[in-house]
């Protein structure tokens, strides 16, 4: 394990450190820098960062390096010097850094330029950063080893992230692999990660909003009952595979009646036989016209359908515009609500003046040295507040003229659909209007061919009865011949109704077999996104534990469970069960800082510095003996920086 100490710092005109003000100071293994407010302790760590090509705490680029008056203005024309001397396992190397201003031939500033130096060798920026990623770390682990608000003040998935590259020896795919379960998923995670793969599950399962808003199949699979319901109230209950057999019964019966007609006066069979014809002729005119009558209502009937099925596509179309109209205007409320809280917090901001106290010295009740300097700070800082209510207020405006004009947009895009709808309703009843309408056989008495047919048949008749032989059951023949060719209309006429359950029926087993596959696809992605969880706990699990096997005195928290059982992905440090960002005290804070560097360092086979700030509230027997160097910051009423070992009386 290579062990990194730090032995020598030397800062001139850098930060806090101006002109005569510079740092010259050895660092022991325990060492305590010490000072009031703004005395530049923080500036030392910072220095450290600086030369280790480290990020800030908040892993932002370093700034503020220059010394700059009160004002904020940097000061020109001198040069800024960093070093930093290390103890390698043995060996002292100094780092070295100086910022200054590049002048060209004519005089003119041209830039700012950093010199690195290793023992006061000059180094190119790529050569430096490899001594460094060679001698100590890479800066994207290094910062973690030496500063644990480096990782603590990312955002948890950040921290995940980090700790994962850091600490996770398995990657999920191999995580996957060895579980039999997770079979199913294993091709998924080559395109994707556990949480890509879970949101693209849940957008198939619940849609998508926004401009490229989507249905999900849940809202797909409840569209399917009412409309299935819509075409089963348009079946009639006919059966027709009844009536087909009852239609050629009495077509059997008729044919049987007209024989015993024609049996009952042999001497008339001559007579008989054109009426029966005559008879055939007119069954045979209406027939006909019947079936054209049929072919029209199914025709008719067809079209209601498809005009139906156009109406319920336009309507849910026209319901979607109506609640994206709803959820626009619910939007504008909040929108212009928000501004109006801007404009009010601007009014109550704007009152605000400094406190006759704050100025004041509460010891001597005497007005404070830098009272100008406080006033002009808290000037600058009321500006500041004002301009971003002012700003929020704004975007405010904007968001509320958005919603204004999709508004208007959505309105007119309504009123269009509106006119689709109503168009479609008046064909859909007129075309109901019509079937309804229609006659249940064609009238042909009027027409010329049935008169005269008809006049022929009476004249036959009338000669037939006049003649017939046992006229009294001839009659009665007719009679039941009536009745019967009665009936058979009948049925002809439900047969003809009934047409229409044929496409009802055709299209409902169409939209349930849609509805089956819907509701499969459904189950699949439900069993995946079930299956993406029990990974991802998996996989948070052995993280935990891999991360916790280098922690002594804190613990990490991946994951939280909820009451209904599932769980929540979190980025929790916790020291005696109270986590770091909610219920931890201070002292503990900075004990679990240091255990997280200390664990960083670990996974990484090194020993270096730990800076800890901010360490007023712990107390000295509370600091742990770790083997590592241990540098802390506290601020104390000294008003000079003091950097001692903590080891002196």
């Amino acid at each position: 394990m290579k062990k990194i100490r730090i032995k020598h710092i030397f800062l001139q005109n850098f930060g806090k450190f101006f002109g005569a003000n510079t740092i010259d100071a050895d660092i022991s293994d325990r060492t305590e820098i010490c000072g009031v407010n703004e005395s530049g302790k923080t500036t030392i760590k910072r220095a450290v960062q600086y030369v280790l090509n480290c990020r800030d705490d908040n892993c932002k680029e370093l700034t503020g390096i220059r010394p700059h008056d009160e004002s904020g203005n940097d000061y020109l024309g001198i040069e800024t010097t960093c070093a930093v001397t290390f103890d390698l396992d043995g060996t002292e190397k100094e780092l070295k850094k100086v910022f200054r201003e590049s002048i060209n031939k004519n005089g003119d500033f041209i830039g700012n330029i950093t010199d690195s130096y290793i023992n006061d060798v000059p180094k190119k920026v790529k050569d430096y950063a490899e001594f460094l990623s060679d001698e100590f770390l890479d800066a994207d682990r290094l910062q973690y080893c030496l500063n644990a608000q480096s990782l603590l003040k990312k955002s948890p998935a950040d921290q995940r992230i980090v700790l994962e590259k850091t600490f996770g020896d398995k990657t999920t795919l191999d995580i996957a692999q060895e579980d039999e379960q997770f079979a199913p998923i294993v091709p998924m995670l080559e395109d994707g990660t556990i949480k890509e793969l879970k949101e693209r599950c849940n957008r198939t399962l619940n849609g998508s909003r926004g401009k490229s808003s989507s249905k999900g199949l849940r809202q797909i699979a409840d569209e399917y009952a009412p409309r299935i319901d819509e075409l089963m109230k348009q079946k009639t209950d006919i059966d027709v595979s009844q009536l087909q057999p009852m239609k050629s019964d009495i077509e059997s019966k008729i044919e049987a009646v007209n024989t015993k007609i024609k049996d009952a006066s042999a001497e008339h069979d001559a007579l008989g036989q054109e009426i029966l014809k005559l008879k055939f002729e007119l069954s045979g005119l209406q027939n006909k016209a019947n079936e054209n009558l049929d072919k029209t209502r199914a025709e008719l009937t067809q079209k209601s359908f498809d005009a139906n099925k156009e109406l319920i596509v336009q309507k849910n179309i026209q319901n979607d515009l109506l609640r994206k109209k709803e959820s626009l205007e619910a939007e504008f409320k909040r929108h212009v609500s928000l501004r109006e809280q801007y404009a009010e917090e601007w009014k109550q901001t704007n009152a605000e003046t400094i406190g006759e106290n704050d100025t004041i010295c509460p010891t001597c009740h005497r007005e404070l040295e830098n009272a100008d300097e406080i006033k002009e700070r808290y000037e600058e800082t009321k500006k500041q507040r004002l301009d971003n209510i002012v700003a929020s207020g704004n975007y405010e405006k904007s968001e509320i003229d958005r919603c204004k004009a999709e508004i208007e947009q959505t309105e007119k895009q309504i009123q269009e659909q509106g006119k689709k709808v109503s168009e479609l309703q008046t064909e859909y009843d007129f075309l109901n209007n019509r079937i309804d309408g229609m006659p249940v056989c064609v009238d042909i008495t009027n027409t010329s061919e049935y008169k005269k047919l008809k006049t022929e048949l009476d004249e036959k008749e009338s000669l037939y009865n006049k003649e017939a032989i046992g006229s009294n059951l001839v009659d009665s023949l007719k009679e039941e011949l009536k009745k019967l060719q009665h009936d058979l209309l009948d049925v002809t006429k439900k047969i003809g109704e009934a047409s229409v359950n044929d496409y009802v029926d055709k299209a409902v087993s169409e939209l349930r077999e849609k509805q089956r596959d819907t509701q499969q696809k459904i189950a699949d992605q439900e069993s995946i996104l079930d299956l993406l969880k029990k990974l991802d706990r998996k996989k948070n699990e052995i993280l935990s534990e891999s991360v916790n096997q280098y922690l002594e005195f804190c613990k990490i928290h991946l994951f939280r469970p909820l009451i209904n059982g599932d769980t929540e992905e979190c980025c929790e440090f916790t020291y005696k069960g109270e986590p770091y960002n909610r219920n931890m005290n201070h002292g503990a804070k900075l004990l679990t800082e240091i255990d997280i560097c200390r664990a960083f360092q670990r996974k990484n086979y090194v020993e270096m510095p730990i800076i800890i700030d901010d360490t007023e509230s712990l107390d000295a027997w509370r600091i742990p003996e770790i083997d590592t160097q241990l540098i802390v910051i506290r601020r104390t009423d000294d008003k000079e920086l003091i950097i001692k070992d903590m080891e002196e009386k």
